[in-house]
């Protein structure tokens, strides 16, 4: 079974609000080269649909290998939104390939049944929104916190509201530069799948909209 797998850039003070006014002045060699290496082990993106949105339009800009992994990987978008057509998520901006659509109302039993299939990590960055209703679901299996040395102490916060999860540390990793990245896993048997309704994505989905500043990477050339 695959691992689906939450990253997220916070501050000490857990603010993962608008990363790329923050996160920018931290970004060494050592930090860029663990990002590469967590996108080298998934070989899926799942996102809501404003962060994809936003992706969809900026990835040309990106630092060459980043661009062309995000191009070419595999991309799942949930949405609570009528679209039909994966185009009407990005008007105006260049194709992106290898994109499928889910809607937000089918999204729970449609993610459990992708950590089946054999394959790499399933990565969810940004989509603050999706990454908590996932948490709840008991779909992730490790969480990485990329903790950055200060405190905000205003914007919003990574899983404001979600019932209390036992978690396992797993790893730590402190950079020359402060940032430490954290690894948690859920407890064995915590957050069976299935423990918030289907609706209750397709309720919260549309909370992606505020997601627009959180664009967890924000690596650009």
């Amino acid at each position: 079974m695959r691992k689906l797998v939450v990253r997220q850039l916070v501050s000490v003070d857990g603010v993962a609000e608008a990363p790329q006014r923050w996160h920018r002045r931290y970004r060494d060699y050592e930090l860029e080269a663990e990002v590469v290496a967590g996108f080298a082990r998934a070989d899926a993106l799942l996102l809501g649909r404003r962060t994809y949105q936003d992706r969809a339009a900026l990835w040309p800009d990106f630092a060459p290998d980043l661009a062309e992994y995000l191009d070419l990987v595999r991309k799942y978008v949930v949405s609570g939104t009528p679209e039909r057509k994966l185009g009407a998520l990005r008007p105006g901006a260049p194709e992106w390939q290898n994109t499928t659509l889910i809607p937000a109302a089918a999204a729970l039993p449609r993610i459990a049944e992708l950590k089946r299939l054999s394959g790499k990590d399933i990565l969810v960055t940004g989509s603050l929104t999706l990454s908590a209703t996932l948490l709840r679901a008991g779909l992730v299996d490790e969480v990485c916190l990329v903790v950055h040395p200060l405190v905000l102490g205003t914007g919003r916060r990574l899983f404001e509201a979600p019932p209390r999860i036992p978690l396992r540390l797993v790893s730590t990793r402190t950079h020359r530069n402060g940032v430490q990245c954290v690894v948690y896993r859920p407890l064995d048997g915590v957050g069976a799948a299935g423990r918030i309704s289907r609706a209750g994505l397709a309720d919260h989905s549309n909370h992606d909209n505020r997601d627009s500043h959180h664009d967890q990477e924000g690596i650009r050339s």
